[in-house]
């Protein structure tokens, strides 16, 4: 039986926030491994908004994480047509795999939006979902209380099982990243060097 972490996103571009994260968890939690699992049609997503083709997007994070022994990529949901759901996805993975444990990887935003996804309720009993809140950035007294009061309510109502760790990642955004790339401003912050390479190589986002 593994422990594995399930990181999903558009990752257009991945960045060191999202590695930084991956690996807060993956050593809090001793995890076997954190798939890495772009999505090429999120349906909380306008596929407008989705700048890369899912191929760059897959290869972008295939160089982001292949320094990372416990870090994998899953074209899992990059190679399906149809709308990645999560609730699907973590069905299908566990059929694959019944006797692995699967945490899945989220910000706080992701967290109180998540009884919004469709049939949120078939998601809590096939992952524990793993909660990264970073406190450092404006976080005040009254946030902490709904916050908890809303973990609480996920427990209580749906049997969710919630772990929070508290990090503080590098503030960064793949939109604000973008807007970065266009302005010509200095990304080594940011991104890896691989990544920047590539988008400079294949010109992506001019």
């Amino acid at each position: 039986m593994s422990k594995i972490g399930i990181m999903g996103g558009t990752f257009d571009p991945i960045h060191k926030g999202h590695l930084q994260l991956a690996e807060f968890v993956y050593k809090d939690l001793k995890l076997d491994s954190v798939w890495f699992m772009p999505n090429a049609n999120p349906p909380h997503k306008d596929n407008k908004k989705i700048v890369s083709d899912a191929k760059h997007r897959v290869e972008m994070v295939s160089l982001a994480i292949r320094n990372y022994p416990g870090f994998k990529l899953s074209t899992f949901e990059s190679e399906k047509s149809e709308t990645s759901y999560t609730y699907k996805t973590l069905e299908e993975l566990k059929t694959i795999h019944p006797n692995d444990d699967f945490y899945f990887i989220i910000g706080t935003d992701s967290l109180f939006s998540i009884l919004s996804w469709v049939h949120p309720e078939k998601i809590f009993p096939l992952a524990t979902l793993v909660v990264i809140k970073r406190t450092s950035d404006g976080w005040s007294k009254e946030d902490d209380i709904r916050y908890n009061d809303f973990v609480e309510k996920l427990e209580t109502d749906y049997g969710a099982k919630i772990i929070v760790l508290n990090h503080d990642v590098i503030p960064a955004s793949s939109t604000h990243i973008r807007n970065m790339i266009h302005t010509g401003e200095n990304l080594d912050d940011f991104l890896p060097k691989e990544i920047i390479d590539y988008i400079d190589t294949h010109d992506i986002y001019e």
